[in-house]
C-alpha cells in the first residue's frame, strides 16, 4: 500500500478513503453511501467527483477537465492495468485520488476500447460557463459545474467513431414476470440502428392473446399487452421456467447475439409463498442460466415489482418498463420514446401457424402498414408471409451455423465461411438468412432467378466486389470493360475464358487481373463500402434533438465537425448509389436486350432509383465542397438569421479589438509592430518584439511573458471586449450547430425512401454474395424446386404470381404435405473442395423417407448429415448448392441431435441433453421436417441405450404420418438389421397374410414404410504392430482359456482402416472402435487386451444371436406348416431366414 492507502477493501488491496472498505473490485455495486463528513473533508473538484462516482460506481468515470478527461481512484488503476495507462500517484493537487487521463481529441477510441473490455464508461462533461454555481456553502470558491451526461456500455453505444463492425448491437432486457402465462418477456434494444424487438418466448398461444389475438404481425406495437391475455388460462407451472420458454429464450440470444443482458433485480422482504418470492426466483434462475450460456447478465434494480396480475393491464410489457428503467440508469431519458416503436419479433419461435412474421427489419416493418400485399412486391412479401426455415438452438449449435463448438467464436462457421457481403448492412441482412432461410417457394424461386442470372451473364463479377469477386462497381464514367480486359491481356489471360463448372456465358477472370481491378475499383466509390446507411439514418434521427451544444467544450467544433462527417459521408454514399445503380441498370440492359430482367431484381432496383430525387435535393441544401474545403457547413446569408446575427456580432467586436490594438501601437509603442498573441487560456494579448518593448511597462498594461525575441502584455482595456468576443463565438459555433441540425431534420423527413433504398443495396450484396459461391467452388449447380400442393389446408395468403415462373424452374405436381429430397455429390463447404468426398442421398416415399446409418468411428456419418442439412440451408436461401443436382421441396424445420455434452450449470447429465432433445424431435416433426439424429442412446448403458434407439426410430417411421425425411446414424447394429428383417418379413407377409414377427409389428402391407439402410465405406490394410508382443506378461492375466494361443495371435496384427468417406448401401458389421484406438495413440498393450475383450464379447453375442435365430425357425416351422415351408423353398428370403 502507498502513503495514501489507509484502508483495505475486501481483496485486501489498499484504498484512499475509509467508505471504499469491504467493497469487491472484482463485483462493484452499482451505488455506494459516502457519509457526510468524508465529503466535507474534501475539496471542491474532489467532492464534485464523488458525489457523482457515489451514484454510478459500477460506471468507469472520465472526468472532463480543460483538454483533458482524467480517471480518478480506482478507475485510474484499472486504467493502468488494462491498457497501460500512465498513472500519477503524487495527489497534492486532488485529495488522495490517483490519477490518469486521456486527451478530448481520443475520447472516443478510448471509451470503444474500454467498452470492449466489458467496462460501463462514464463522461463527465464542463457546462457552460455562465452556467457556473457553488458547490456548497459560501465559503468554498466557484467550481465549474459539471455533470454526468451519458454512460456508455457495451449494449448502448452509438457513435461511428465506437463502432468497430457491422455487428448488431442489441441490450436485451428479460423480464420473468408472465411465467404463469408459460412466456418469458424479452426486449431487444439496437441502439446504434434505433430497431427495437419485443421478443417474448415461450406458448404460442399465450403470444398471440398478448398481442391482442390478431397474429403475430397484428396490433402489437410498443411491447403493449392486449387485455385479451386476461382470457388465456392461466395454470401453475410445474417448472420454475417452462422447457419450451428456455428453447426459444436460447433461439433468441443466438440469433440476436447481445452485448448486454438486464434482468429485474431481487425484491427483499417478500414472503416466501408468495408470487413476488417466486418472481425473484425466476429472475435468479433466469441470470443463472443465461450466464452458465456465456452471455454478460446484469441484475437492474426495479422501482416496484411487476407481478403477472399487475403484468396484464393493457399496459406496458414487463420487459419494456425494464428496458425503460435501464434507460434512465445510463441517462438516456430522451431515448425512452424509441421503446414505443417496438415491432413484434418472432424469428425465434418454431410454431407460428400462418402468422404474419416480423424479422430484423424493424424500421421496414413500420413502413408496411396501409398498404396493399400487391403493392408491396415480392421482398414485402417475404417480411410479411414467409415464416422461414425453422433452425432451432440445438441444429444451430450442432450445423456450426455462426459459432464453432470447439470454442465458440466465428472461425470456420457457416456464416463466416459464406458471408463475404461488402456492406455492413449486407453482412447483418445475410447473418439472418443463415439463421433462418426462406420456407416459401415463391421467395427462393425469386432469389434464385436473380443468382443464375448474374451468374449467367457475369454481372456478379462485372459490377459488384467482395473477397472472391472482381469489383464492388464500375463507375459509368470509367472504362470497366477496357481496363479488364487491358489487364487480362497484359496478365495473358483471356477475358472470356469460361470455367468448367460454369453456365454458357460465364465469364471469369484471373486472380491477377481481380485484384488489379479491385484496386481501381474500390476507390470510385469508396463512401458506398464504408458508410453503414442504417447507423448513419439512425445518427442524423438523433441529431435532431441533441443537447451537446449544451457542453462547454474546450473547442466547441469538435462535436459538430464529427456530426458534420456523418452527414456529408451519408449524402455522398447516397450519391454513389444512385450512380451505381444507373450503371447496373445499363449493363442488365446491355447484356440482355431484349430479355427480362428477373422481376426480384426490378424490385431492388427500382427500391433503389426511386431515391435519386431525393438524394437530388439533398444534395442541394449545403455546398459539399465548401463542407470538404473548410469542414463547416456554412449556410448562405440569408439562409439562417441566428447565424447572420452571430456572425455580425462577431465582426463587430473583432473590429473594435482591432481598433484598440491599432490604437496602442500608436500610443504606448510609437508605431512599432503589434500583434495579438495567446497565452495559455489568454486570449488576445498584445504582443512586441523586445527590441521594440519599453524598459518600463506601460500604464494599462500588465506584462505577462517575456523572451528573447518578444514580450507579452495583457490590457485592461480589452477585458470586456475579450469576454464578448467569447460569448460572440459560441454563439456563432451554437448557430453553426443549429444549422446542421436543421440538416438532419429536413434529411429524415425523407427517411422512408432512403431506408427502402438502403434495404435494398443490402439484400442486392446478399444475391451478389450467393452468386459468387459459383466461382469459389468446383462444383455447384441450382436446385429444383418442387412446390407440394396443400388440400388440406387454405391458405390465405394472396398469390404473388408463383404460377408465371418458367416451365422446367420449378415443377407443382401434387404430392402432398410432405417434403423430399434428392442431390447427388453434395459436399459441405467448409471443407478444403479440392479432397471433400461427395454423397448423394435420396429421401422420399419411392426409396423412403428413413435411413438408418452405420459405420466405423470417423467414417464421416456426422459429416454427411451437416453436409446434407448446410445444403438444403443453401438451397432454401435462393443459392446455388455443392453438388451436381438436386430436387426438393421446401422444408419448414430442421431437428438435429448430434454430439455428445452435458450441461452441468443447468443440472443437465449427458443422457438428459440427448433425450431433451429427442422428445423435441417426436414432440414437433412432421412430414415437412429433416431429422438428423446421430448416434443416439450413447450416454446410458447399452442396453437402454439400444432400447431407447429403437423406440425413437420406431416412432419416427410408425407415429408419424408421412414420417420425416430422417438420417438416424447409430453403433448399435443389432437396430438396422433389424430394419433389415422387418423389411424381409414384410415381403413374406405381403405373400402369405397372418404372418407376424416377434421383433417387428407389421399390421398391413400398404402401411409398410421403407427404410434405408446405408454405412460410410471404408477399406482396410493390414498392419504388424510389434509392439505389441511386449505385453504378453500382462495378457496372461487375462487370456486363460483354451483358446488363448489362438486370440493371442489374432491380436498381434490391428489393420488399420481407410476411410472412403462414400456412402453405400448395406449395414457395417462393426464399428471397429478399437482400430481407431490405434489411430489415435493408445498404449498398445490396451489395444491388444481391448481387441481380445471385443472379440470374447462379439462371440458370445453370435452365440446367443444362433440360439434366437434357431428358436424363431423352430416357432415359425409349427406355425405355418410343411406345406408353406415347400411352397417357398426357393425363396431367397426364406432361404436367408432359415439358414
Amino acid at each position: 500500500m502507498t502513503m495514501f492507502d489507509e484502508y483495505a477493501n475486501a481483496c485486501g488491496v489498499g484504498v484512499a478513503y475509509p467508505f471504499l472498505k469491504d467493497i469487491d473490485p472484482a463485483r462493484p455495486p452499482s451505488t455506494i453511501v459516502i457519509p457526510l463528513k468524508d465529503l466535507d473533508a474534501m475539496g471542491n473538484m474532489e467532492r464534485q467527483y464523488w458525489e457523482i462516482k457515489a451514484n454510478h460506481y459500477n460506471v468507469l468515470i472520465f472526468f472532463k477537465k480543460g483538454k483533458f478527461y482524467e480517471l480518478y481512484d480506482h478507475d485510474a488503476t484499472v486504467a493502468s492495468r488494462e491498457f497501460g495507462l500512465k498513472m500519477v500517484v503524487d495527489t497534492s493537487s486532488r485529495g488522495k485520488m490517483r490519477l490518469a487521463g486521456v486527451p478530448e481529441q481520443s475520447f472516443s477510441e478510448w471509451a470503444r476500447l474500454f467498452v470492449c473490455r466489458g467496462f460501463k464508461v462514464g463522461r463527465v462533461e464542463q457546462l457552460h460557463e455562465d452556467d457556473s454555481s457553488v458547490v456548497s456553502g459560501a465559503h468554498k470558491a466557484k467550481v465549474i459545474r459539471r455533470e454526468l451526461v451519458e454512460i456508455l456500455t457495451p449494449g448502448t453505444i452509438t457513435d461511428p467513431a465506437m463502432l468497430s463492425d457491422h455487428k448488431a448491437i442489441f441490450v436485451l432486457a428479460v423480464s420473468p414476470a408472465l411465467l404463469n402465462l408459460g412466456v418469458i418477456d424479452c426486449l431487444a434494444v439496437d441502439m446504434s440502428r434505433r430497431i427495437v424487438h419485443w421478443c417474448p418466448c415461450g406458448n404460442s398461444d399465450a403470444i398471440q392473446a398478448l398481442c391482442g389475438g390478431q397474429g403475430f404481425g397484428g396490433v402489437c406495437r410498443g411491447g403493449k399487452i392486449s387485455d385479451s391475455a386476461f382470457r388465456v388460462k392461466c395454470e401453475p407451472q410445474g417448472r420454475l421456467c417452462p422447457e419450451g420458454a428456455l428453447r426459444a429464450l436460447s433461439a433468441l440470444l443466438q440469433q440476436l447475439d447481445p452485448r448486454e443482458i438486464i434482468v429485474p433485480e431481487k425484491v427483499s422482504d417478500v414472503e416466501e409463498s408468495s408470487v413476488a418470492s417466486r418472481a425473484n426466483l425466476a429472475s435468479d434462475f433466469l441470470w443463472t442460466w443465461m450466464e452458465g450460456e456465456g452471455y454478460p447478465v446484469e441484475h437492474i434494480p426495479v422501482p416496484v415489482l411487476l407481478t403477472p396480475e399487475r403484468a396484464l393491464l393493457g399496459v406496458d410489457s414487463p420487459a419494456r418498463m425494464l428496458m425503460g428503467t435501464y434507460f434512465r440508469m445510463l441517462k438516456k431519458e430522451r431515448e425512452q420514446p424509441l421503446l414505443d416503436e417496438a415491432q413484434l419479433y418472432t424469428a425465434h419461435l418454431s410454431a407460428l401457424g400462418h402468422a404474419e412474421v416480423a424479422t430484423d427489419e424493424g424500421c421496414a416493418g413500420k413502413l408496411l402498414s396501409g398498404t396493399s400485399v400487391r403493392e408491396l412486391g415480392l421482398m414485402s412479401w417475404e417480411r410479411r408471409y414467409d415464416h422461414g426455415l425453422v433452425l432451432d438452438e440445438c441444429t444451430v449449435r450442432n450445423l456450426e451455423i455462426v459459432a464453432n463448438q470447439q470454442d465458440g467464436e466465428e472461425t470456420h462457421s457457416l456464416c463466416q465461411t459464406l458471408n463475404h457481403c461488402i456492406t455492413s448492412g449486407g453482412k447483418r441482412l445475410f447473418r439472418s438468412w443463415v439463421l433462418r432461410p426462406s420456407s416459401e417457394a415463391a421467395v427462393i424461386q425469386g432469389r434464385q432467378e436473380v443468382v443464375r442470372f448474374l451468374v449467367e451473364d457475369g454481372l456478379h463479377k462485372e459490377v459488384w466486389l467482395n473477397d472472391s469477386a472482381v469489383s464492388l462497381t464500375s463507375p459509368p464514367n470509367s472504362q470497366l470493360s477496357a481496363f479488364i480486359v487491358e489487364s487480362a491481356s497484359s496478365c495473358g489471360t483471356q477475358y472470356n475464358s469460361v470455367s468448367p463448372n460454369a453456365s454458357p456465358g460465364v465469364s471469369t477472370v484471373s486472380p491477377a487481373v481481380c485484384k488489379r481491378a479491385r484496386l481501381d475499383l474500390t476507390s470510385s466509390y469508396p463512401h458506398l463500402v464504408s458508410v453503414d446507411f442504417e447507423r448513419n439514418l439512425s445518427r442524423l434521427v438523433e441529431m435532431k434533438t441533441d443537447q451537446e451544444f449544451s457542453v462547454s467544450y474546450v473547442d466547441p467544433l469538435v462535436h459538430y465537425r464529427k456530426n458534420l462527417l456523418i452527414i456529408a459521408s451519408t449524402v455522398r454514399a447516397f450519391r454513389e448509389l444512385m450512380d451505381w445503380s444507373h450503371y447496373f441498370d445499363s449493363a442488365c440492359r446491355k447484356r440482355r436486350p431484349t430479355g427480362a430482367v428477373p422481376r426480384l431484381l426490378s424490385e431492388l432496383l427500382h427500391e433503389i432509383q426511386a431515391a435519386a430525387p431525393t438524394v437530388c435535393a439533398i444534395e442541394g441544401l449545403f455546398d459539399q465542397q465548401s463542407v470538404k474545403e473548410a469542414g463547416l457547413l456554412i449556410p448562405s446569408r440569408g439562409t439562417s438569421s441566428e447565424y447572420d446575427k452571430a456572425v455580425d456580432r462577431l465582426a463587430s467586436v473583432e473590429a473594435k479589438l482591432h481598433e484598440a490594438r491599432r490604437k496602442a501601437q500608436q500610443d504606448l509603442f510609437a508605431n512599432a509592430p503589434v500583434n495579438f498573441s495567446v497565452l495559455g487560456k489568454d486570449q488576445f494579448l498584445l504582443e512586441v518584439a523586445s527590441t521594440d518593448a519599453p524598459k518600463l511597462t506601460p500604464r494599462g498594461l500588465v506584462e505577462r511573458a517575456r523572451s528573447a525575441k518578444n514580450v507579452k502584455y495583457s490590457m485592461e482595456v480589452l477585458g470586456p471586449l475579450v469576454e464578448a468576443h467569447k460569448e460572440a463565438t459560441a454563439s456563432k459555433s451554437a448557430a453553426l450547430y443549429g444549422v446542421l441540425r436543421r440538416v438532419a431534420a429536413q434529411i429524415c423527413e425523407w427517411f422512408p425512401v432512403l431506408y427502402n433504398a438502403s434495404s435494398a443495396l443490402s439484400y442486392f450484396d446478399c444475391l451478389v454474395n450467393l452468386a459468387n459461391l459459383w466461382s469459389r467452388y468446383p462444383r455447384m449447380c441450382f436446385p429444383q424446386l418442387v412446390v407440394p400442393l396443400c388440400s388440406d389446408a387454405i391458405d390465405s395468403r394472396p398469390d404473388i404470381g408463383v404460377g408465371s415462373i418458367e416451365a422446367g424452374d420449378i415443377a407443382r405436381p401434387a404430392v402432398g404435405r410432405s417434403a423430399f429430397l434428392r442431390a447427388s455429390d453434395l459436399v459441405h463447404p467448409t471443407l478444403v473442395p479440392e479432397n471433400a468426398v461427395p454423397n448423394s442421398i435420396a429421401l422420399d416415399d419411392e426409396a423412403g423417407r428413413l435411413l438408418v446409418l452405420t459405420g466405423p468411428n470417423m467414417a464421416g456419418k456426422s459429416t454427411l448429415m451437416r453436409t446434407i442439412a448446410v445444403n438444403v440451408i443453401l438451397a432454401q436461401m435462393g443459392a446455388p448448392i455443392l453438388g451436381s443436382a438436386m430436387t426438393f421441396s421446401p422444408i419448414h424445420r430442421i431437428f438435429t441431435r448430434i454430439g455428445a455434452r452435458d450441461a452441468s450449470h443447468k443440472g443437465q447429465s449427458t443422457l438428459y441433453v440427448e433425450l431433451n432433445e429427442t422428445a423435441e424431435i417426436l414432440r414437433s416433426a412432421d412430414g415437412q421436417s429433416l431429422c438428423l439424429i446421430d448416434e443416439l442412446g450413447r450416454g446410458t448403458s447399452t442396453h437402454d441405450g439400444l432400447a431407447i434407439a429403437h423406440a425413437s426410430l420406431q416412432a419416427l417411421k410408425e407415429d408419424i404420418d408421412p414420417p420425416p425425411l430422417t438420417l438416424f446414424s447409430t453403433h448399435y447394429h443389432a437396430l438396422a438389421l433389424e430394419q433389415e428383417r422387418c423389411s424381409r418379413a414384410a415381403v413374406l407377409q405381403s405373400r402369405s397374410q397372418g404372418y407376424n414377427t416377434s421383433s417387428c409389428d407389421i399390421e398391413s402391407p400398404s402401411k409398410i414404410k421403407k427404410v434405408q439402410l446405408g454405412y460410410m465405406d471404408f477399406a482396410f490394410g493390414s498392419v504388424g504392430s510389434e509392439s505389441l508382443k511386449q505385453t504378453n506378461s500382462l495378457e496372461s492375466s487375462f487370456i486363460n482359456n483354451k483358446n488363448c494361443e489362438r486370440s493371442e495371435n489374432s491380436c498381434h496384427v490391428v489393420p488399420s482402416p481407410t476411410f472412403l468417406y462414400r456412402l453405400v448401401p448395406g449395414v457395417c458389421a462393426r464399428s471397429y472402435g478399437v482400430e481407431v484406438a490405434v489411430m489415435a495413440g493408445i498404449a498398445p498393450h490396451l489395444v491388444h487386451l481391448a481387441k481380445y475383450k471385443s472379440e470374447e464379447l462379439a462371440r458370445f453375442t453370435a452365440l446367443h444371436e444362433d440360439i434366437d435365430s434357431i428358436r424363431n425357425f423352430l416357432s415359425l416351422q409349427h406355425a405355418t406348416g410343411h406345406e408353406f415351408t415347400n411352397q417357398h423353398a426357393d425363396d431367397s428370403c426364406w432361404k436367408q431366414l432359415r439358414d
